[in-house]
Order: C-alpha cells, then structure tokens, then sequence
C-alpha cells in the first residue's frame, strides 16, 4: 500500500476533504493483516490486482464518498486520519455494502462506526438524549 500510486492519490483526495495528515506516518502492519486482509479475504479476495481493480472503478465515487465520511464523524466529535490502509477499507467497507456486524468487527472508533453505516444504509443507533 505504501508503493502503490492509485493508494497515494485516493489517501490525498482524502486529505483533500478533510481527512487528517500524519506525515509520519508508519503502518502498523499487525493492524493491516487484522483488518484489511480479513476483510479482503472475507470478500474473496485473494490478489493485489483484485484490490487495484475494485479501487480504479471506486475512483470516481471516491472524493463524495470520503467527503461525507469526513462529514459524519466530524459531527461526531472526530476526524479521522487520512492512512493509506484506513483509506482503502473505508472504500471497501462503504462501496461494497458491508454489513454492521462485520464494521462492528474492525474495531473503529465509535464515531468511524457510525458514519460507515450511515454512508451503507445500515442500522444505527439513535442518538441518546442529553442529560439536563
């Protein structure tokens, strides 16, 4: 993910939109197996070209996707970081229409949680009433 071009470019539209940039950013490569690679392999995924091929067609979704990502957790108290690796489950997660269980899975922030269903249509949670 560090190499790829097409990874860079969608981590910058996200930053574009108002992911946040960490520009020391490391990947943690125990949290990338943990989670994008079983996602992957959940979906049947077992090769680089099948990702590469499932984020060129993406692309163009991309920015509105990610921008209203931004949107949601933000109004939630939390913006995101724009990591290569987030950026591409994110895609994955909402284009693909994954199910809140399996989000419930990958151990997000509830804030991350929240918008990632909202985008897919799935269940939510109502928002509790505050304490007066």
């Amino acid at each position: 993910m560090r190499t790829s071009e097409l990874v860079q470019s969608l981590t910058e539209l996200g930053q574009d939109v108002g992911l946040r940039h960490d520009p020391d950013y490391d990947p943690d490569w125990q949290s990338i197996e943990r989670r994008i690679l079983w996602l992957l392999r959940l979906s049947d995924v077992h090769t680089l070209a099948e990702l590469e091929d499932f984020l060129k067609q993406a692309t163009p979704r991309a920015r509105e996707m990610l921008a209203e990502f931004v949107r949601l957790s933000t109004d939630r108290g939390f913006t995101p970081w724009a990591l290569p690796e987030s950026v591409v489950e994110w895609l994955w997660v909402v284009l693909r229409r994954t199910d809140a269980e399996t989000i419930s899975l990958l151990w997000y922030a509830d804030e991350i949680v929240y918008a990632l269903n909202t985008l897919i249509g799935n269940p939510v949670p109502a928002d509790e009433p505050e304490a007066t």
